[in-house]
C-alpha cells in the first residue's frame, strides 16, 4: 500500500512538472492575482488572452489566410468607417499593411514558406521608378503642402507597390486565385445586397446624415432619382466596383467547369450589372462595354465571342437608338451616357478647358494632393482646388503634369499590352487563360472608366485592380507549374499502361 501512494505521488509530481501544467498553474494563480487586486474585469480580460495569442500563431502560421481575411476587411473598410467617425479608412489601410508585412517577416524567419524572389518582377520594378519619381515632385516648388503630398502619395504610389511586391508571396497556386475570385463573389453579392436594402428598405441613420447634412444629396439624389451607393464611399466608386465584377465573372463563367460555379458566376454577374444600373453612373457603362470587347479579342471560345458581339451590339442599340423602358429612371439615365449635348458633360468640358490652358508650363504638375476639390482640404488657395477634374487622369495630369501622366499611361499600357500577350500566346492551362482574359478585359474597362471618373485610386477597386495585376504578372509561373504537373502525371500514367500491356503479353 505504502509503495502505491509513493507510485501515485511521484506520477502526480512528474505531471505537475510539465511545462504545460506549469503553465497552466501560472496562469490560474496571474487569473486570481488580477481578480482580487485588479479588478473582475482585468480577471475577464486576462482570460482572452490564450485566445487573443491562439489567432496570432494562425495568423502568423496561414500568410494566405490572413491575406484573403485582409482583402474582405478592405473591401467593407469604408462601410465601417461610415458608422466609425474615429476610423480612417487610409489610416486604418497603412497600419494593415504594416501588420502583415510583420506577419510575412516573421513567416520568413521562422516557418521558411515566404519566398521573396516571386515578388521580384518587371512591374514591381516600373513601379518602384514610379514611386521614386513622385518622391522627387516632392520637390516640386508649385506643391503647397507637404501633408496633400503625403496624403495622395499613398493610392497614387506606395499602395500599388506594396500591393504588387505583396500578392506574389500569397498567391502561389491556382486555388489561391480561385479562393480569392471565390471570396471576391461573396463581397459582390453582399454590395448588391446592401443597395437593394438602401432602395426597398431605405436609407438608415448615419446614411441619411451624409445626405442631408454633409452634402451628398447633391450628387446621389438628382432629377432621375435616387442614386445607391451601397457601403462605398459614393455611387460612382459602387457603380465601377460593380462593373468589375461584371467583366470578371461574365468571363469565368465560360472557363470554369463546375455547374455550380457556373451558375454562382453568372448569377453574381447579373447582379452587379442590377447593381451598377442602380448606381446611376453612367460612366460605368465603360467598364463592362470595353471589357467585354476585350475578352471578345482575347479569348478563343466561339460562345463568348458570339454572345459578346451580340450583348454589345444589343445593349448599344437598345440605348442608343431606342427609348424603349424609359419610363425606368435608370435606364434614362444610363441612356444619356450617348447623349453629347448632355449638361453634365458639357460641364466636364468646360473644366477640362480650364485646366488644359493653366496646365499648359507645368509639365511636372502643381504637386500631389493640389488638384480638385480635395485640395481645399491642404490649400484653400490654390487655384485648382475650385475646379472639378472629374477624371482620375486629368486629375493625375493636374498634379503630376504631362510628364507623370505620360509615365503612367505608359505603365499602364505595357501591362495590358503584356497580359493580352500571354493570354494569347503563353498561358497553356485553361482556366488561367480565363483568369487572365477576364484581367486584362477589367483592367481596360477600369481604365477606360478613371477617364470619365476618379474611381482607379480608391478603396475598395483600387485594391482590387492592383490585386489583379499582381496575380498577371505571375501567372505564367503558375502556368509551368500546372503544366509541369501535368506532364509528369501523363508521363507516370504512359509508363503505368505500358506496364500492364507488357504484363498483360
Amino acid at each position: 500500500m505504502e509503495n502505491i501512494l509513493k507510485t501515485s505521488k511521484l506520477s502526480l509530481f512528474k505531471n505537475m512538472a510539465r511545462p504545460s501544467n506549469i503553465i497552466l498553474v501560472l496562469f490560474i494563480a496571474i487569473f486570481f492575482y488580477l481578480t482580487f487586486s485588479v479588478g473582475v474585469v482585468a480577471g475577464v480580460f486576462f482570460c482572452f488572452v490564450p485566445f487573443a495569442l491562439l489567432g496570432i500563431l494562425t495568423v502568423v502560421e496561414n500568410p494566405k489566410r490572413c491575406a484573403l481575411a485582409l482583402f474582405v476587411i478592405v473591401y467593407i473598410l469604408q462601410g465601417v468607417a461610415r458608422y466609425l467617425s474615429f476610423l480612417k479608412a487610409g489610416v486604418a489601410f497603412d497600419f494593415l499593411m504594416i501588420g502583415f508585412l510583420a506577419i510575412l517577416l516573421i513567416n520568413s524567419a521562422f516557418a521558411d514558406k515566404i519566398r521573396w524572389r516571386y515578388s521580384f518582377n518587371w512591374i514591381l520594378i516600373m513601379f518602384f521608378c514610379w514611386v521614386f519619381f513622385c518622391f522627387l515632385l516632392l520637390f516640386n516648388p508649385l506643391s503647397m503642402s507637404f501633408e496633400a503630398w503625403l496624403t495622395n502619395v499613398r493610392w497614387v504610389a506606395f499602395y500599388p507597390f506594396i500591393l504588387i511586391l505583396y500578392v506574389p508571396l500569397v498567391i502561389t497556386e491556382t486555388k489561391d486565385i480561385k479562393a480569392l475570385i471565390n471570396t471576391l463573389a461573396v463581397l459582390t453579392f453582399l454590395a448588391v445586397a446592401k443597395a437593394l436594402w438602401q432602395k426597398y428598405i431605405g436609407f438608415d441613420t448615419v446614411e441619411k446624415y451624409q445626405l442631408y447634412r454633409l452634402g451628398m444629396s447633391r450628387t446621389h439624389i438628382v432629377t432621375g432619382g435616387i442614386r445607391y451607393f451601397s457601403f462605398f464611399t459614393d455611387a460612382a466608386n459602387f457603380g465601377a466596383s460593380m462593373g468589375i465584377s461584371v467583366v470578371i465573372f461574365a468571363t469565368l463563367f465560360f472557363y470554369v467547369k463546375k455547374r455550380l460555379t457556373k451558375i454562382m458566376y453568372f448569377i453574381v454577374a447579373v447582379l452587379a450589372m442590377y447593381g451598377l444600373i442602380i448606381s446611376g453612373t453612367r460612366s460605368a457603362l465603360f467598364v463592362p462595354f470595353v471589357g467585354i470587347a476585350v475578352t471578345i479579342i482575347l479569348c478563343r471560345k466561339k460562345q463568348i465571342i458570339t454572345l459578346g458581339i451580340v450583348s454589345i451590339v444589343v445593349g448599344f442599340c437598345f440605348l442608343k437608338f431606342t427609348t424603349i423602358g424609359n419610363d425606368n429612371r435608370f435606364i434614362r439615365r444610363m441612356r444619356t451616357v450617348f447623349d453629347r449635348q448632355d449638361a453634365s458633360l458639357q460641364v466636364r468640358k468646360s473644366n477640362k478647358a480650364v485646366i488644359y490652358d493653366y496646365m499648359k508650363d507645368k509639365p511636372f504638375g502643381i504637386g500631389l494632393g493640389m488638384g480638385g476639390h480635395k485640395a481645399r482640404l491642404f490649400a484653400p488657395e490654390a487655384v485648382m482646388s475650385s475646379t472639378a477634374t472629374d477624371s482620375q487622369f486629368v486629375k493625375l495630369y493636374v498634379e503630376v503634369g504631362v510628364v507623370g501622366l505620360t509615365l503612367y499611361l505608359l505603365m499602364l499600357a505595357s501591362i495590358l499590352i503584356y497580359g493580352a500577350y500571354i493570354t494569347f500566346f503563353k498561358i497553356r492551362d485553361v482556366y488561367l487563360q480565363g483568369v487572365d482574359c477576364a484581367i486584362v478585359a477589367m483592367l481596360a474597362g477600369v481604365f477606360a472608366n478613371a477617364y470619365a471618373n476618379e474611381i482607379l485610386l480608391q478603396f475598395p477597386n483600387g485594391v482590387i485592380v492592383f490585386t489583379f495585376m499582381a496575380i498577371l504578372v505571375i501567372s505564367p509561373r503558375l502556368d509551368n507549374k500546372l503544366t509541369a504537373g501535368n506532364s509528369i502525371q501523363n508521363k507516370v500514367l504512359k509508363n503505368s499502361n505500358n506496364f500492364s500491356l507488357a504484363n498483360g503479353k
